[in-house]
């Protein structure tokens, strides 16, 4: 694929965002769009191969502090993964006022090089 196309992509990351507990809705449909355009991006290097559709798995987990006996924390991560590895994550945390902040992240580096895609 072109560079030019890898560049494009590279912007989709979406910015960092806070919300008030409660209020996050456009917080959910921007995690659904992000995992989403990250598989979609992925499933585009190799339209040839329809079976990787297979290997992609959404998680989302819950974060608890080690504290003596873990609890809940209200926090967690939101994981697309493919073939086992994370290739797109947020986070999702929460400060002393009970703001959420959500953090988009990606990991597309070498997944061409593990395997003949």
């Amino acid at each position: 694929m072109a560079d030019e196309d890898n560049r494009e992509y590279e912007n989709a990351v979406p910015e960092s965002m806070r919300c008030l507990t409660g209020e996050c809705e456009v917080a959910q449909r921007r995690i659904d769009e992000f995992l989403l355009g990250v598989k979609d991006y992925i499933l585009s290097r190799h339209p040839e191969k329809p079976e990787e559709e297979m290997y992609f798995e959404t998680r989302v987990m819950e974060l608890c502090r080690p504290e003596p006996v873990p609890r809940p924390t209200n926090e967690g991560v939101h994981m697309l993964l493919y073939r086992e590895r994370v290739v797109a994550l947020v986070t999702e945390t929460r400060n002393d006022f009970n703001n959420v902040q959500y953090d988009f992240f990606k990991n597309l580096q070498g997944l061409d090089d593990e395997r003949d895609l």
